[in-house]
């Protein structure tokens, strides 16, 4: 029998590697469609991202809309929604000028101070925790298109806001209140200090770092978002709370973000110390066993249950969702362009994936 010599056993081996991989794929692939079809519907498009270990799996299904049977692909963008907060935080926690329990109103304009704000910190903000309202005071005065609320959300309202904010008596406990207006002042401080606009803030601390197109919604690339009755939603612009609600991203980038959470190294400078920093801190919520990290949440049902970091995000016409355990270093990223909820498939791939 004649000898191999290293470069044919080192191209065998490869062989058989490339080719289990290849059969977990498929197995995993024909799971994911199982558990997905019941939650795609007629003009549903569903972009599933799965980190096993050291693999990332992507999987397209379901059709682009009534009229583009195709499926969605790795360039087809979605709203992210609120899971945009996630994004948002980590660009804070890499800006180690930004002290996190520093008073906020050190980070505000001398014409926006007032004595509430310097009773806060950033720190309240990424947590949820310094009891603001979901929504800034004065939105619904700028709202002229109730199905495109967000457009006229500029700069100007976003400092009026700050300007004429009066808390109730109870603001200055750390009573958790999920606030959308919150991640928005994040934003507005991380412009100040950049002396940026957010998107260029975003391109310079994430996008430049891992290679990826993360970018604030622009219809012209986003694929078509529907509604629950399967019409098509209207398009939106998110202004002043980009910060908070209105990036987009494809399912290769965002499994890749969400994969340097699941397995980063801490010694990755910056990057690294902003990942631990973010799933270090935990803050009650009004939910028993949730709580609100910097930008994610994580929820432990039981003492033996392993813990699980999640976000989700909806708009009139998407919806996004992650979960990941490092522990298992296993995730679940899901895209959708439609407004409805599948928030429990997310739980469901992620747990049989820990089985």
């Amino acid at each position: 029998m004649p000898k191999l010599n290293i470069a044919t056993i080192v191209c065998l081996l490869l062989c058989a590697t490339q080719f289990v991989m290849s059969q977990r794929s498929q197995a995993l692939e024909g799971v994911v469609k199982k558990y997905v079809q019941e939650y795609l519907e007629d003009n549903q498009a569903l972009a599933v991202g799965i980190v096993d270990g050291e693999e990332l799996y992507h999987y397209y299904l379901g059709q682009q809309s009534r009229h583009n049977p195709n499926p969605p692909d790795s360039n087809s963008f979605f709203e992210l929604g609120a899971l945009s907060k996630v994004l948002t935080a980590n660009i804070l926690l890499q800006t180690e000028e930004l002290n996190l329990t520093t008073s906020l109103a050190t980070y505000l304009p001398d014409s926006l101070q007032n004595e509430h704000w310097s009773k806060l910190s950033l720190h309240q903000l990424l947590t949820h925790s310094a009891n603001l309202p979901k929504q800034a005071p004065n939105l619904l005065y700028t709202v002229r298109d109730k199905q495109n609320q967000y457009a006229h959300y500029t700069r100007y309202f976003l400092e009026e806001s700050l300007s004429n904010y009066v808390a109730n008596k109870q603001t200055v406990k750390n009573d958790y209140s999920y606030s959308h207006w919150g991640y928005a002042i994040i934003g507005y401080v991380l412009e100040n200090h950049y002396k940026q606009l957010f998107t260029e803030v975003l391109n310079k601390k994430i996008n430049k770092a891992l290679e990826t197109d993360f970018k604030m919604v622009d219809s012209s690339q986003l694929l078509n978002g529907h509604q629950f009755s399967g019409t098509i939603a209207p398009k939106q612009n998110y202004a002043n709370m980009t910060a908070s609600l209105g990036l987009m991203s494809n399912l290769p980038d965002l499994l890749k973000f969400v994969n340097t959470y699941v397995k980063c190294d801490e010694g990755a400078e910056l990057w690294g110390k902003a990942v631990e920093q973010a799933l270090n801190i935990q803050e009650a919520t009004h939910r028993k066993h949730i709580y609100a990290g910097y930008g994610w949440h994580s929820l432990k049902r039981r003492k033996k249950d392993p813990l699980i970091f999640t976000h989700a995000g909806s708009t009139k016409g998407f919806h996004a969702f992650v979960a990941f355990i490092r522990e298992s270093q296993t995730a679940v990223v899901l895209l959708g362009n439609t407004h409805n909820n599948f928030d429990q498939l997310g739980f469901e791939l992620l747990e049989l994936l820990n089985r």
